[in-house]
């Protein structure tokens, strides 16, 4: 049992479930894993694959990915069958999958992330439209300007 505000978490035969504070059953007990509130939403894991409930034990995203991340600030980064996109909290896709994934990735509160496709780092927005094309072995993004290295040299990039 573990206890998370006025929500207690248990396992029982390898399953996890959710009870409020009054003993009543919130989330079924029939989860891998499940975590804590994200924001407005609690991932959960189940056959190895991720979803999202409310904090009334709803599925608002089916457990059907492969990876999942919720910045808190409106996109879920998303892999399923080996591609990564981005889906927004009512689980319609904001953009498309086709990038490989890279757990730096995610808008945060910005309005760009850092994205990799066919081996190359570039950088998109939340429309999904690169910014800056997909050329470079590897970008950091934490402070701008961004380092980007290609062929073992390195420069600035701003945006």
């Amino acid at each position: 049992i573990r206890c998370f505000y006025d929500y207690s978490y248990v396992e029982l035969n390898r399953k996890q479930g959710v009870f409020d504070d009054k003993g009543n059953l919130i989330v079924e007990l029939k989860y891998d894993d499940i975590g804590i509130l994200e924001e407005e939403l609690i991932p959960v894991r189940i056959n190895n694959k991720y979803g999202y409930i409310d904090n009334t034990g709803t599925e608002i995203i089916k457990p059907i990915y492969d990876y999942l991340f919720y910045d808190g600030f409106g996109l879920i980064l998303a892999c399923k069958d080996g591609s990564t996109g981005f889906i927004d909290t009512n689980n319609n896709t904001v953009i498309d999958f086709k990038y490989q994934l890279d757990t730096r990735m995610g808008f945060y509160e910005r309005d760009y992330s850092l994205a990799k496709l066919n081996n190359k780092y570039g950088i998109i927005d939340k429309q999904g439209r690169t910014i800056i094309d997909f050329i470079y072995d590897d970008v950091k993004i934490d402070k701008s300007p961004f380092i980007a290295k290609l062929d073992n040299k390195y420069s600035l990039l701003d945006i």
